[in-house]
């Protein structure tokens, strides 16, 4: 549901038809619409992120300042057709960036106005939910040298907040050798690999889960090398299954992955992939990403192998669909980031590189060479490029 405050004209000779064409072009915008847009009293709109205000008619900048006297913005402004909806609109959000604060007018077909308002809906609502989430770093980067985001620098432009555990912790959980079964640990039995190896990585799966309730984090990062050689496992499959049930968590103890799978799992509501770029085609502008772990709910089919640096343990190795998909990274300032689509080529399955290989193309391949942003990206399934860029422009204004 996406709450609106509706305002009118205040004159009463032509206001019933000015509301009764205000209700039908909700009812329009609403057809084009997942959620329902919905006219609710200006003091409802007060404490939202970002305040929708339908412009019914000429005449309502009056009751637009009330509303804006009231509150802060960001303030979105969908107008009607007619009714010098547009016109008062206009005079609104000059008032707006007059007084120092942003908004913009949502205008055109309800089909148009129906997409646009959903996007931005969809990124203040992922803006809220960051504010206040709770990241766990499990150790920290042991491998990288520019993959560990600025903690105080993230909670000023985010919200998010960061709490330390060390690998003492991590390793005394580890060493309960328990889990809690569930529909994908009993899956991965099922599949028959050696169910020794399973259960020492289920043990780190049962580690992590408890630290991710007891301190309630949600979303983890993992420093999974320092497990290869106490306990001969890795952490792939903790990863994977965690990354499967909707809680992000990135492994090598990579914060900035980590918060880029935070924001783009929760923008679109789907699990990420966080993978090394392995090679790149400039000629054909394609690009293969490979890892050893993925979300088990991201793939159409998957096996189970050996970690591919220490060969042991348990990794994954997954085949994803021909689609399209959206490769993604992000710094903590929340302003520097790199979006763009990619599509489906092949998977791969090459010996000396990590066990879950897909090509894509893409159009861009030189900023990979001259401007990355750290080692590993980012992969979601579908088209999200417009979402990311509008989230973005947000945060801009935000920070």
């Amino acid at each position: 549901m996406i709450k609106a405050a509706l305002i009118a004209t205040p004159l009463e000779n032509d206001k019933r038809r000015i509301l009764s064409c205000a209700e039908d072009f909700r009812k329009e915008i609403s057809s084009h619409m997942d959620d329902e847009l919905v006219f609710v009293n200006a003091d409802e709109i007060l404490d939202e992120p970002c305040k929708f205000i339908f412009v019914a008619s000429g005449g309502s900048a009056q009751a637009f300042k009330v509303i804006y006297e009231k509150t802060h913005g960001p303030y979105v402004l969908i107008t009607t057709p007619g009714n010098n909806s547009l016109a008062a609109s206009m005079e609104e959000l000059s008032y707006v960036n007059d007084h120092g604060q942003v908004g913009q007018i949502l205008h055109g077909s309800a089909a148009t106005i129906a997409g646009r308002l959903e996007t931005i809906h969809r990124c203040f609502r992922t803006i809220s939910r960051l504010d206040g989430y709770r990241v766990g770093v499990l150790g920290s980067p042991n491998m990288l040298i520019n993959s560990e985001y600025d903690v105080d620098k993230l909670r000023k432009s985010a919200g998010i907040e960061t709490v330390y555990i060390t690998m003492d912790e991590v390793c005394a959980e580890i060493e309960k050798r328990t889990y809690e079964p569930d529909t994908y640990t009993q899956a991965l039995i099922e599949t028959g690999y050696d169910r020794n190896e399973l259960e020492k990585a289920f043990h780190i799966y049962g580690a992590v889960r408890r630290l991710i309730d007891r301190h309630h984090f949600d979303a983890v990062s993992l420093r999974c090398f320092d497990l290869l050689d106490p306990y001969k496992a890795s952490g792939c499959l903790a990863l994977a299954i965690l990354n499967s049930m909707g809680i992000p968590a990135s492994c090598e103890g990579d914060t900035r992955s980590l918060l880029s799978m935070v924001v783009m799992s929760t923008l679109t509501g789907q699990p990420c992939f966080m993978a090394n770029p392995s090679r790149i085609d400039m000629d054909r502008k394609e690009i293969v990403l490979a890892h050893c772990t993925l979300p088990l709910s991201m793939v159409d089919s998957y096996s189970l192998t050996t970690h591919f640096e220490s060969g042991i343990s348990v990794a994954v190795k997954g085949e994803f669909a021909d689609d399209t998909y959206t490769l993604f990274k992000c710094r903590e300032d929340m302003r520097t980031y790199f979006v763009q689509k990619a599509a489906f080529v092949e998977n791969l399955n090459e010996c000396d590189l990590c066990r879950t290989q897909v090509r894509l193309r893409v159009e861009d391949v030189d900023s990979y060479l001259t401007h990355p942003l750290s080692n590993h990206q980012i992969m979601v399934r579908g088209d999200h490029v417009d979402e990311v860029n509008e989230l973005f422009k947000w945060y801009s204004v935000r920070n």
